[in-house]
């Protein structure tokens, strides 16, 4: 098996595993905290024993599943490591004028490249952060599997995407998922045409779901009401994770009162928090190697609200900084594609949930919603909402606007506007 065949099984193995232990965890109901500690502790001594093994060369922890996934693709188990060269190892082996993937024989001219060494060529033709690359190439490993393994990219036909397509559809996914699975694989297509990597259009035209169709079947965000909202936030499990994890309790304030994204919050470092003309403020950007943005619009400085002022958030800064930490909130680590704010996201989810709010709508990202929709009733002009929380306004007047040059005075007028005094008063008074 060649390198991208490995990687492709093993990502669909772990895909159907996080789909077996996501049904489990459904079945078990909600899993208290001490239960969910002790099984982290126990995953990462797991995972310690396994990394120390490998480096010592003994591999007979992962001997009998590595056996059953050859059962899986249909592959007798390995009893000899091949010496062949890597290098070597990710070609097509060329039998006559054809080439053997071990599954099946297609024509194909000698000089078509792999799929594997064309994919590396498109990605590495626009770098993108790893949050996006990552998952990126994740679907083209799956897309490969489907193909029985790696192919010269001119063999590709559009039956074999149809193939794909109707595997995915099996799975029941939405048709916005959909095309997040199939754009990606368009766009690679389209890029080998114009590199003259394959003789014919894109296999993948017209067969991305419409993006209009797809919406009216998306699941929007809901907005939290203010009693909602209070109700989470002045809960016991969340005030006591100020004291507990400050990272939970601080992090679900910046996106209530900064109405910033939840990556954009987590990936913060202490250089990004400035002041200027006596306003705090935070800057969103992507300076170190892992930050990243969802747009260049989203890169922006917002000045602080006085609620976390209020409520002790420059007390925290300085708390960290007196610790000699680089990062805002060093206790989260980086979840691969997930980014650092992944757990805390997925804690919020299970605090909502535990409160009895069963409208699947309701996620951390609600709070930037209901944020927005909090600025646009407030009467604050729409540039200034646009600047505050990373959009754009995708028209010709906007290449006039040095969004940079509006003063930081007239931002924190506009985000003052945003008030929620209730959760405030509760705050203050059990914090």
């Amino acid at each position: 098996m060649t390198k991208h065949q490995i990687d492709a099984l093993i990502s669909r193995w772990l895909e159907d595993a996080l789909d077996e232990a996501e049904d489990e965890r459904a079945m078990q109901g909600r899993i208290s905290e001490a239960q969910r500690e002790d099984s982290q502790l126990g995953l990462s001594e797991l995972f310690d024993g396994a990394r120390e093994a490998l480096a010592d060369g003994d591999y007979r922890t992962v001997t009998k599943k590595a056996d059953e996934l050859l059962r899986v693709a249909s592959l007798p188990a390995l009893v000899v490591v091949s010496s062949e060269p890597r290098s070597s190892m990710h070609k097509p082996k060329l039998i006559g004028g054809t080439v053997n993937t071990g599954t099946s024989t297609y024509e194909a001219a000698v000089t078509s490249l792999p799929f594997s060494d064309v994919m590396e060529k498109y990605l590495a033709s626009s770098p993108r952060p790893p949050r996006t690359a990552n998952p990126m190439r994740a679907e083209f490993l799956r897309f490969m599997e489907t193909l029985g393994g790696d192919r010269p990219i001119g063999s590709i036909s559009r039956a074999d995407v149809v193939r794909y397509k109707e595997r995915l559809q099996a799975k029941k996914q939405s048709p916005l998922t959909l095309i997040k699975h199939l754009s990606g694989l368009d766009a690679l297509f389209k890029w080998t045409e114009v590199h003259a990597y394959t003789p014919a259009a894109s296999p993948v035209k017209g067969l991305v779901p419409s993006k209009r169709q797809a919406k009216k079947h998306a699941l929007k965000r809901q907005p939290f009401t203010d009693d909602e909202l209070l109700l989470v936030l002045s809960s016991q499990e969340f005030l006591r994770q100020r004291m507990e994890r400050s990272e939970r309790y601080w992090l679900v304030l910046l996106l209530l009162f900064q109405i910033c994204r939840r990556e954009e919050a987590a990936q913060l470092y202490l250089k990004d928090i400035g002041e200027v003309d006596g306003v705090p403020f935070i800057q969103i950007t992507a300076d170190e190697k892992d930050q990243s943005l969802k747009n260049e619009g989203s890169k922006r400085r917002v000045p602080i609200h006085s609620s976390l002022i209020q409520l002790g958030f420059m007390q925290y800064v300085d708390s960290i900084r007196k610790a000699r930490h680089q990062r805002l909130f060093p206790q989260l680590k980086s979840k691969g594609s997930n980014g650092y704010g992944d757990p805390v996201g997925k804690w919020f989810g299970r605090l909502v949930s535990s409160l009895g709010f069963t409208d699947p709508r309701l996620v951390i990202h609600s709070l930037r919603h209901g944020g927005i929709t909090k600025l646009h009733s407030a009467a604050v002009p729409v540039n200034i909402v646009e600047t505050l929380v990373g959009h754009s306004a995708g028209n010709v007047h906007e290449q006039y606007v040095h969004k940079e040059l509006i003063s930081m005075k007239t931002l924190r007028d506009g985000l003052e506007k945003l008030r929620y005094e209730e959760v405030l008063q509760a705050l203050s008074h059990k914090g």
